[in-house]
């Protein structure tokens, strides 16, 4: 087992293969997209602790980052149980499709015109390898129609309902803090349904006056049957009823992404 790490990123501009265009699994005409690679990274296992590199942080395994641009659309996420690989190898013949799987934190353009994900694997390439390739489909998901949708009266406590619009959740937890210099709400939501469709979501008092509101974090679930995702935000002062101003996309479109690219690796 090779003991060396070795990590190589190629960004677009090095890369000898062309970017693709998206191609329509049914056989239709091209979608308006463009697919290109943009990284790969190598990093072999270190033989005394199998589960790490020799770079602290770093898993072991292979990993394609692939960008999907479509200045077109507006680009929301992925689909991200709709990665179905069917190849994933280097040019000597290794499969480095069996554990497989979608990277972390696929990232969305500021502008919402491309989204940036990988496929990772923990298997690395044969020593020689030049070249990986992978053959695989994607969903990306896209917005149109922007809707805006309140709800008034919600009360911040664990187990509200929370509907307005494209959002359609609930209140999973709220943690008050009374402290007299900055009191505040971290309240977190959850939803089967997912966020990819919401723009924006505003706090209001009853009154209508803007809450000061940041995003705290967000999460994602999966027990093997469902998925849940959460989002959390910490609200300014002592709030225990609001009026929720939700901007969303009326309509979600999945579009499917063939994946078919080569890049070389230079081991």
């Amino acid at each position: 087992m090779r003991s060396m790490a070795i990590v190589l990123f190629v960004f677009a501009a090095l890369l000898a293969a062309p970017a693709l265009v998206a191609q329509d699994p049914a056989g239709g005409a091209p979608k308006a997209g463009v697919l290109a690679v943009v990284g790969v990274s190598v990093m072999a296992p270190d033989a005394d602790e199998p589960f790490s590199s020799h770079v602290p942080g770093q898993a072991p395994g292979t990993s394609v980052v692939l960008l999907w641009s479509d200045p077109a659309r507006c680009i929301l996420g992925l689909e991200e149980e709709s990665l179905k690989i069917a190849t994933f190898s280097d040019d000597k013949g290794t499969d480095l499709a069996g554990e497989a799987r979608l990277g972390p934190w696929p990232r969305v353009g500021e502008k919402k015109d491309r989204v940036a994900f990988s496929v990772v694997s923990e298997r690395v390439p044969a020593a020689g390898a030049r070249e990986i390739r992978l053959k695989a489909s994607i969903a990306v998901l896209t917005g149109a129609d922007l809707k805006t949708a309140t709800q008034e009266g919600l009360a911040l406590a664990k187990g509200a309902a929370v509907s307005a619009g494209g959002l359609v959740a609930t209140i999973a937890e709220v943690t008050a803090d009374d402290s007299a210099d900055a009191p505040s709400r971290t309240v977190e939501f959850t939803s089967g349904k997912g966020f990819a469709a919401i723009q924006s979501i505003e706090f209001l008092t009853p009154e209508g006056t803007p809450i000061e509101a940041s995003e705290y974090g967000s999460s994602t679930m999966n027990d093997g049957e469902k998925i849940v995702y959460g989002k959390t935000w910490n609200l300014a002062g002592k709030v225990d009823k609001v009026t929720l101003r939700v901007t969303y996309f009326e309509k979600v479109e999945s579009v499917p992404v063939e994946i078919d690219v080569s890049a070389g690796v230079g081991l």
